[in-house]
């Protein structure tokens, strides 16, 4: 199972000193790091498409960096706008139904 990192929610890149990761299990779980909390939820895919579930999350509030609470917000929002995957070369990028990018991840290592 390959670990996916954040690197960017839209065109806006992750606040310093935060890390969002994913990994989608073969079984239809996607689990990770939302920045502050772990999270999972289940996913669907048909080849480039792709459904992924509300995410169910742990409750932890965390108040540094500033704005970290809105990250979280904004990539759990993203995850469940994605209608398709597009890989690159050690590169994941989830996609609106209109095929803007929603989250750029880099393979982890």
């Amino acid at each position: 199972m390959t670990l996916w990192i954040a690197t960017s929610i839209g065109a806006t890149p992750l606040l310093a000193g935060t890390t969002i990761d994913a990994s989608f299990a073969d079984d239809g779980r996607l689990t990770g790091t939302a920045g502050c909390n772990r999270y999972s939820t289940a996913y669907t895919r048909d080849g480039e498409r792709i459904a992924i579930g509300p995410a169910v999350a742990t409750r932890m509030h965390c108040g540094a960096p500033q704005g970290i609470m809105e990250q979280e917000a904004a990539y759990f929002a993203a995850l469940e706008r994605t209608a398709a995957v597009r890989f690159g070369e050690r590169t994941l990028t989830l996609v609106d139904a209109g095929g803007g990018d929603l989250l750029s991840f880099a393979e982890d290592g």
